[in-house]
This record gives C-alpha cells, sequence and structure tokens, in this order.
C-alpha cells in the first residue's frame, strides 16, 4: 500500500504558477527537491545538466531542500559555470511548494536510494512527469513510460539523455492526472481498510 498525497497538490496553470514565483514563461524548467545528501544524487542531476544546458539553452534546474552537501553542490555549479542555470533554493516552505511542482515541464528524483518517494506522487498530481533513478522505490512508482522515464542510478548521461527525451515529448497530461489518483489518501485509505478487513 503506499503513501498518499496532501490535496494541496493539484494542477494549476503554469503560466500562473511560473508569475507567482517570477520565473520566465518560456524557459524548459526542471525541479526537485531533496535533503541535500550524497544519497539524494543531486551531483549527478548538476552534472547531467551541463549536457542538457548545451543542447537546451531554455533549460533552467531548481534544486530545492537543505542539507551537508549543499557547499559542495555550489561549488559544483560553480566549477562547470552553470550559475545561470542551476540554483539551489534552500527551504521550499509547504505553501510554495505545489507552486514549484506546477511551474516545472519535468521533476526529476536523482536518488539512489528511496523507500517511497512522495515527492513524485506529488509531482504527478499536479500533471508533470518525472524522470527517476531505479533506486529500489520509484520502480513502484514510475510503472509505465506514460507518466515518466527510469534510468540508470549514479549515471549523469542516461541521465541527461532521458531528461532531454522528456522535455521533447508531448506528454499525456490527463493520463498522469488519473493515474495520479491511485495516490490520492481517499484511495489508500481504502486500501487500508480492505487489508485490516481481511486480518480479522
Amino acid at each position: 500500500i503506499p503513501n498518499g498525497f496532501s490535496p494541496a497538490f493539484h494542477p494549476i496553470d503554469t503560466s500562473i504558477a511560473r508569475e507567482r514565483l517570477g520565473l520566465p514563461e518560456d524557459a524548459k524548467i526542471i525541479f526537485t527537491l531533496g535533503g541535500l545528501f550524497k544519497r539524494k544524487g543531486f551531483n549527478y542531476l548538476i552534472d547531467a545538466m551541463e549536457q542538457v544546458c548545451s543542447q537546451r539553452d531554455s533549460a533552467l534546474c531548481f534544486i530545492g531542500g537543505t542539507g551537508p552537501e549543499r557547499r559542495s553542490l555550489q561549488g559544483q555549479i560553480d566549477q562547470l559555470h552553470l550559475g545561470e542555470k542551476i540554483r539551489l533554493l534552500g527551504p521550499v516552505s509547504g505553501d510554495q511548494l505545489p507552486f514549484w511542482m506546477n511551474t516545472c515541464d519535468l521533476f526529476v528524483l536523482p536518488s539512489l536510494s528511496e523507500s517511497f518517494g512522495v515527492v513524485q506522487i506529488e509531482a504527478l498530481a499536479c500533471g508533470k512527469p518525472v524522470v527517476s533513478a531505479r533506486n529500489r522505490g520509484s520502480e513502484g512508482v514510475i510503472i509505465s513510460d506514460e507518466h515518466g522515464l527510469l534510468v540508470e542510478p549514479a549515471d549523469p548521461e542516461d541521465l541527461a539523455e532521458k531528461i532531454l527525451v522528456a522535455l521533447d515529448r508531448e506528454w499525456n497530461r490527463e493520463a498522469i492526472l488519473t493515474y495520479a489518483e491511485r495516490f490520492t489518501w481517499e484511495n489508500v485509505v481504502k486500501e487500508i481498510l480492505k487489508l485490516y478487513a481481511q486480518l480479522k
């Protein structure tokens, strides 16, 4: 039985979300969120963005979260001269997060290890496709390439390739939203109650 997502996560017009956050309407925006720890794999995303940005001048990447790897990640961004393309946001408040999910073209989860990864279903609930590393948790969420793409972990080249494919694809937003419905708390609770009934 999976985790569920908060009702706060629902589709908002992308142009409205970008206006709220002061982001360019014509950019290709990649968003990710998590603690800035090594296992989250953000360093591989930054390496991948070097290739992505060389092929998509309009690409921007925003990384939300705090943690001990922040200085190292910023150093990596600076070394690659990607300061205008990749931004470490720091903490993203709960009231701002739905806007960030809706402002992006693509949510990326480069984690090397995840038990589930609720942020993925939050993105899906906003109608956004997901690119995630195979990390033992994401395989249970991204079960079809209608909703996202899986990549090899710790592989910036594969990650860059799949990001570029995802940015170019015309995703079926309604199919993503329909799939995300299975992760509403209402439906998750039904599954929990069904299990309890079987165990009586």
